[in-house]
């Protein structure tokens, strides 16, 4: 386990104040890319918190049964963040407040079905009833962040798609396998929280 210079409920608001600080612009997608968000959300457990993500549906389409952060394609006319914002409830059931959001924490993009990703920090202050979208959601996956912040939770495996290639991190969890874009955000997520703890 990390050793922390502050405790983790005082690590978490420090990193939010980063990621206002940093003020990060979305992006809306390189040539060829469609524009995606998703929220990092924390959810509050004691003296620390769980990281929100869920397991896909099988949809037929690139990322079924997969293990994701709540999200999705952002629509015609709509910006990021009421795209993450939209993307929660339908998912989850849980409307975020304005002051749940703080703000965007990274910017990752697709290999295989070509998105850009812009991922949302939430804190919240409570633990709201999900209804998850039985439609998308397989079943929701609370992590606590301690996990992640072992350093013998993740590892690096280098992928292949036709002639490409790229390292990523991927972590195992109670028999779930969290990689691709879905790995690389919480990383980014976690690179910020490492530079305040």
């Amino acid at each position: 386990m990390s050793h922390f210079q502050y405790p983790i409920l005082d690590a978490v608001q420090a990193t939010a104040v980063l990621v206002q600080q940093r003020n990060l612009v979305p992006s809306p997608g390189r040539t060829g890319e469609m524009a995606a968000s998703v929220v990092l959300s924390l959810w509050p457990r004691d003296d620390s918190y769980d990281l929100l993500l869920f397991r896909r549906t099988e949809d037929g389409y690139h990322h079924s049964r997969e293990i994701a952060l709540p999200g999705g394609r952002q629509e015609a006319g709509e910006d990021a963040r009421t795209c993450a914002e939209r993307e929660f409830l339908e998912e989850m059931g849980v409307v975020l407040s304005p002051h749940d959001v703080v703000g965007l924490c990274g910017i990752t993009h697709t290999q295989v079905s070509s998105y850009t990703i812009n991922c949302y920090l939430a804190i919240l202050t409570s633990r709201p009833r999900l209804n998850p979208d039985p439609r998308e959601v397989e079943y929701p996956l609370f992590v606590p962040i301690e996990y992640f912040l072992n350093r013998h939770t993740s590892s690096v495996e280098f992928f292949f798609w036709g002639d490409h290639g790229c390292a990523s991190p991927i972590f195992h969890y109670n028999g779930a396998v969290i990689w691709g874009a879905t790995a690389r955000m919480i990383a980014q997520f976690f690179s910020l929280f490492n530079q305040v703890s």
